[in-house]
């Protein structure tokens, strides 16, 4: 985990994740252990890394197998301050199989 100005990491993070293709076609997936985030000094900005098990999905996805990592860095507005769905849009690295 980072340790540069960054504080009150949680590395009990639990959910599932579901990307969304062009054309629909969904790839599901659950957080897995590893995963984290953390809030800087001045509680403004978040560091986060998930690690997400692919479980399947639907369309060409629907058999899909693998692991993948996100990392990503958000400002105060971005961060959710209650759970529950949190939208975003970015590149992820990793491999799956369909």
């Amino acid at each position: 985990m980072p340790d540069h100005g960054f504080s009150d990491c949680s590395t009990s993070m639990t959910g599932s994740v579901t990307l969304v293709a062009a054309n629909g076609d969904e790839l599901s997936g659950s957080i897995e252990t590893g995963s984290y985030v953390c809030e800087d000094v001045f509680g403004t900005r978040y560091v986060s890394h998930l690690e997400v098990k692919v479980t399947g999905g639907t369309g060409r996805f629907l058999a899909a197998t693998g692991m993948y990592a996100v990392d990503g860095v958000s400002v105060d507005a971005d961060f959710p301050t209650t759970p529950g769905e949190f939208s975003d849009t970015g590149s992820h690295a990793g491999t799956i199989s369909y």
